[in-house]
């Protein structure tokens, strides 16, 4: 069953996952999920669950894009001060995070409606085929 609304102890999990290492003081090692399904008073099983529904993928993922947002241009001016210009490395940083980049492309064409097409003319001057 999809969510329509995110409740308090879903938020607090999307806050936990959201962080490196899911929010452990450890750098070197990440909080298990069973560790924070004990901190949100779920069980790791219901947190599984939550991340197949698309509203909870949505939040966390926007969640993931808030806190590293910031640092994504820093990241690139990295790379290339680095020398590693590769533009897919860049490309992927900017899907991945915050659809700064999709491989959408959108046409935005506007009709005038107002003037009336004449297909007759438009073949006896050939350029119409």
């Amino acid at each position: 069953m999809a969510l329509k609304r995110l409740e308090h102890r879903q938020l607090k999990a999307i806050e936990l996952l959201a962080q490196p290492n899911r929010g452990s003081n450890n750098p070197k090692q990440a909080r298990s999920m069973k560790h924070v399904a004990e901190i949100v008073g779920v069980t790791r099983k219901t947190i599984y669950e939550w991340l197949k529904d698309d509203l909870f993928q949505r939040e966390l993922k926007r969640e993931m894009c808030r806190l590293v947002g910031n640092d994504i241009l820093d990241v690139i001016k990295s790379m290339v001060k680095q020398g590693k210009k590769e533009a897919k490395h860049a490309e992927l940083l900017l899907k991945t995070y915050g659809d700064m980049l999709t491989d959408d492309v959108r046409i935005d064409a506007t009709v005038n409606s107002a003037k009336t097409i004449d297909f007759d003319e438009i073949k006896s001057e050939g350029r119409f085929v």
